[in-house]
């Protein structure tokens, strides 16, 4: 490591580029702006979590991703950063990336920065359906594995905050009767509602086959009812027009790109969530604050700004919106959540208006 910053010193380059490869084309807009110290770091962190974990990845690969763990850490705080180069944030990193091979990375980390402003409507497509393997591979993976053991009941506050996000709905509709879990994880959410509130008619879609099986097995334990949970896309939902009353997507959306060039992405996902939601409908969401694509794990990022003009593209009128998440204020290791750091979260809610 230091005979690579030394070359990079006195080449006058980045470290960066010199491990991205000859094979890659970085543009100038991916120079890395990263300080010395930071970069040891990175390389420092890379090298202990594949020695301790014992994986085995080729040269290429290693570089890109160190490639895209130093763009990550760029102008990122201490809190953050140490986050970040954690071992179960590295390992997890990785495993995002075991859905995609060698030739493939460069590709995908020329989506993450160019698919917001293509012009070419088809590659932006093309773009999103990469993107969204590496979300819908995860939950196969070891760090996946962990997250959803660790994530099995809903308890104590979470517990308190899903009441208040049914009371809220009810306060707006007094009859709210059906309910979706956009992105429902290993069912935990239904399986709660489902004891809380036996009457309502509870939902749950996923495109991660492992999620499906999981929630699967709760319906043959009787822990949720037969047909509860369906293998779907968020851009292509598979319900009739106006059918849920309340809608929930907590850290499901920022799987999705924000390709409003195009309306693609999460604006599908928005446009659908709007045509099977009942007028007088609420829509509660949690999703990462910020701007772009992260580079280690593809998530999209919106800031406030974005979230209300989405809201106003789809016809929604916005009933609340604060920064964090509640569920990850109650987790305190890193290791805990497959996220960082509570003020990286916005919470909102929308309703449908009953007439425009």
């Amino acid at each position: 490591m230091p005979r690579l910053v030394a070359l990079a010193d006195a080449a006058a380059v980045t470290p960066g580029w010199l491990l991205s490869g000859d094979e890659i084309k970085i543009k100038d807009s991916s120079q890395l702006v990263l300080g010395r110290d930071v970069f040891l770091k990175v390389l420092q962190s890379v090298e202990n979590t594949l020695h301790n974990s014992q994986r085995h990845i080729t040269p290429y690969r290693k570089s890109m991703f160190i490639f895209a763990l130093s763009k990550a850490a760029e102008d990122m705080p201490e809190d953050e950063l140490s986050y970040l180069l954690s071992e179960p944030a590295v390992n997890e990193m990785l495993d995002f990336l075991s859905a995609y091979n060698d030739q493939e990375l460069d590709e995908l980390y020329k989506a993450i920065e160019e698919i917001s402003n293509t012009d070419d409507a088809s590659q932006a497509k093309r773009w999103i359906e990469l993107l969204s393997r590496g979300h819908k591979n995860i939950y196969s993976t070891p760090a996946g594995e962990e997250y959803f053991a660790r994530m099995l009941d809903v308890e104590g506050q979470y517990a308190d905050e899903l009441k208040q996000i049914i009371n809220k709905a009810e306060a707006l509709n007094p009859r709210v009767e059906s309910f979706l879990d956009l992105g429902c994880g290993n069912g935990r959410h239904l399986k709660f509602l489902r004891k809380e509130y036996p009457s309502l008619r509870l939902f749950g879609v996923d495109a991660a086959q492992e999620s499906v099986n999981i929630c699967l097995q709760l319906e043959a334990k009787n822990q949720l009812e037969k047909g509860t949970i369906t293998k779907a896309y968020m851009r292509q939902l598979p319900f009739e027009d106006q059918y849920f009353d309340l809608i929930m997507a907590r850290h499901s959306l920022m799987a999705l790109p924000l390709v409003q060039k195009h309306q693609l992405g999460l604006d599908e996902a928005f446009a659908e969530v709007y045509r099977i939601l009942k007028p007088g409908g609420m829509v509660h969401g949690v999703t990462r604050r910020g701007a772009g694509i992260s580079y280690t794990s593809a998530y999209q990022s919106l800031d406030i700004i974005d979230i209300q003009h989405l809201a106003q593209r789809h016809g929604f009128d916005v009933i609340g919106l604060k920064l964090g998440d509640l569920n990850v204020d109650l987790h305190t290791e890193p290791a805990d959540k497959m996220h960082t750091t509570v003020s990286q979260y916005v919470t909102f809610q929308f309703i449908k208006p009953l007439k425009r």
